[in-house]
């Protein structure tokens, strides 16, 4: 059998193992090497990370708590297939209630990634719903100049004129 002659031989490169030690001098190297741009991205993604989780699970709760009352609403009036679920009573209600609450309150004290972070913990500070928030206005309040003294230190980008 005659070997085919359109095929090209690639050496095979092995990749030799790194250490944990030998890694995290690597990455301590590029570190070092980064510009502060480069820094702050990375500090700023972890931030945001954190902050979708928080959103995530606030979200979930207020969608559950909407099921839950479009569910008792369509039950009452015979809706479609509503009957086929079963039905929740008034404690299901206020335990998602309670929930909800406490994944805002939780996302209210999350690190805020960006401006638009803060102006939303803002505007829920100053909304008509926070009094029933299980968290101090204080505690919110201190956790906004926090966002807001990191957001200053950690910028997107760098001022014309320094590196």
């Amino acid at each position: 059998m005659a070997q085919a002659t359109n095929v090209i031989p690639f050496p095979v490169r092995r990749v030799q193992p790194v250490s944990g030690v030998e890694l995290m001098r690597r990455t301590n190297d590029r570190m070092a090497r980064a510009t502060e741009t480069a820094k702050n991205a990375r500090i700023r993604r972890g931030r945001k990370d954190a902050w979708e989780a928080a959103w995530r699970l606030s979200e979930y709760w207020r969608a559950r708590l909407d099921w839950c009352a479009a569910l008792n609403i369509a039950q009452k009036h015979g809706i479609a297939d509503s009957t086929s679920f079963p039905s929740d009573d008034e404690t299901t209600r206020f335990k998602l209630v309670e929930t909800w609450r406490e994944a805002v309150a939780k996302r209210l004290l999350t690190p805020a990634p960006d401006r638009g972070a803060v102006k939303w913990k803002l505007a829920k500070l100053a909304g008509c719903d926070f009094p029933y928030l299980p968290v101090k206005k204080e505690r919110v309040k201190r956790a906004i100049a926090d966002d807001v003294a990191f957001l200053a230190a950690h910028p997107t980008r760098a001022k014309r004129g320094t590196s």
